[in-house]
């Protein structure tokens, strides 16, 4: 437990020792306040909240294992519920940045490769047109969605990537074993 003064100068307890505490913490800030909890300076206690006391293999290895599994798990359901956490999680982490990431580098990847794949992938069995005597199938299509959506999420855990694992964390965790 530590004290903090983000919230208007009036010393509050940072609990440390968890997201369930963190995020029981912004749920009483919001009911205590009327309001939702969604203030600037709240996000960013709950952020410093989340990311202060780990050690840096546990920042590193819950990333490793998200951006592991966003990438290799095709499920459709699977690859929207990745989808909506890694963009709800970048949103808490870098604010209006995080939107203009999603808006400037993944939402491209996303509709070129849901563009693109129907136009050289053929598999499936429901023909929805022809493009040049190619068929572009259903199958095909909803294929690229995912496919896309996939790297989306791939984009916006790298995203919360730097956020979380700054060059000091990084040479802590790697400075003896790489030169």
């Amino acid at each position: 437990m530590r004290a903090s003064t983000a919230l208007g100068g009036v010393p509050w307890v940072v609990p440390v020792s968890g997201l369930v505490d963190a995020a029981m913490l912004a749920r009483a800030n919001g009911l205590t306040k009327g309001g939702s909890g969604a203030q600037t300076a709240l996000a960013e206690a709950l952020v410093a909240a989340l990311n202060a006391g780990y050690h840096p293999a546990v920042n590193f290895f819950f990333l490793c294992a998200v951006i592991f599994l966003g990438l290799m798990i095709q499920h459709p359901v699977w690859v929207a519920v990745s989808f909506a956490a890694a963009l709800s999680y970048a949103i808490l982490l870098g604010g209006r940045k995080a939107i203009r990431f999603l808006l400037t580098f993944a939402a491209p990847i996303i509709l070129l490769t849901a563009l693109l794949n129907p136009l050289f992938v053929h598999q499936g069995v429901t023909i929805l047109f022809y493009f040049r005597d190619n068929p572009i199938t259903l199958e095909a299509v909803l294929y690229g969605i995912t496919r896309g959506f996939m790297f989306g999420t791939g984009l916006l855990w790298f995203y919360c990537y730097q956020y979380l694992m700054t060059g000091d964390k990084f040479m802590y965790l790697f400075g003896k074993v790489i030169p």
